[in-house]
């Protein structure tokens, strides 16, 4: 899911015009969806040690 489906989702819920981009677009409510965004995904960074949601896996397989 792309950060633009995301503030397109938001848009709707919020009942606005979604912005057809986000990053490079001078409009001041896409701009503001943008900054949201950052933000929230700071505090969702916050929230968790992501390192410990990931781990490495090695799968062997047969051609056949």
């Amino acid at each position: 899911m792309s950060l633009l489906t995301l503030v397109k989702s938001a848009c709707y819920m919020l009942a606005i015009p979604p912005p057809s981009t986000i990053y490079g677009n001078g409009d001041d409510t896409a701009l503001h969806l943008l900054a949201l965004s950052i933000e929230e995904g700071i505090a969702l960074s916050e929230r968790h040690n992501w390192q410990e949601l990931t781990t490495e896996k090695t799968f062997t397989t047969v051609a056949a």
